[in-house]
């Protein structure tokens, strides 16, 4: 059953939401840097950097006449759309799991969806279990295991899924600017721009891109700071702050750095 959750943001604090262990400093994914005063802001794919716009000017080897017409019976793919704002109310994913790990400090966790989102909050909450079960991401050394909880139970720390502006509220005072991700405290608060979206460097491997997402995210959670790139064409460490892009590394979603 799904139950709907009113939390209040309040500055430095989220009400109604269960907080265990010691505080922690809020980290953010990335944070984009302000465009040029000169420039138009271009619309961003993953924090800091920004998509690329495709030009319909001929190029040295592409005549104006070369480009054929659109036809009309061709509708272009609809582009989801993410609300930019939404009512801080919640639904909380009603599918408990089993510690996907027999060995390691238990954690546990609840996934709350905002309302106005068009996310399935069973598979939304399935995606994040199945991720953080996998023995790919943090449980592979076995030093900790997570449990997706049943509404109402206790649990140590939230996982949110939510419009760009209640991203802003929640992760406050970093500054997510409508456009990333950030571990605030213990709250994990994915933005459903960057969740439905994905970013530039992961191009349309959402999947990947999201498992990206909530390993990285919850590393924050576990207190793992961010990290560079370690070499040209190695695969990017869970930590590297992908959403904004890999440098010379390769995308990848995984904390273990031999499976690609």
């Amino acid at each position: 059953m799904l139950v709907a959750v009113l939390l209040l943001a309040l500055p430095g604090a989220i009400i109604g939401v269960r907080t265990l262990g010691a505080a922690q400093q809020p980290q953010a994914a990335d944070v984009p840097p302000l465009p040029p005063p000169s420039a138009a802001t271009p619309t961003p794919t993953g924090t800091g950097g920004s998509e690329e716009a495709t030009s319909t000017t001929p190029g040295p080897d592409q005549d104006a006449e070369d480009v054929p017409d659109p036809d009309p019976s061709e509708k272009a793919p609809k582009t989801p759309s993410v609300p930019a704002s939404g009512p801080q109310e919640y639904v909380t994913v009603d599918r408990p799991t089993r510690p996907g790990s027999r060995s390691g400090q238990l954690l546990r966790y609840r996934v709350l969806i905002e309302e106005n989102l068009d996310l399935d909050p069973g598979d939304t909450g399935g995606e994040i279990a199945a991720t953080l079960d996998d023995e790919r991401s943090w449980t592979g050394d076995g030093s900790v295991r997570f449990q997706l909880v049943e509404p109402g139970d206790a649990v140590d720390f939230t996982v949110y899924v939510v419009t760009p502006g209640t991203t802003d509220v929640l992760c406050a005072p970093l500054q997510t600017r409508g456009e990333v991700s950030c571990r605030n405290g213990d709250n994990v608060v994915l933005n459903a721009k960057r969740w439905v979206l994905g970013a530039k460097a992961y191009g349309d491997d959402i999947t990947n891109y999201r498992r990206y997402l909530v390993n990285h995210e919850v590393g924050h959670r576990l207190g793992y700071d961010h990290v560079d790139c370690p070499g040209e064409g190695e695969p990017a460490p869970i930590m590297l702050q992908q959403t904004k892009g890999v440098g010379a590394c390769e995308p990848h979603p995984w904390v273990k750095s031999s499976d690609r």
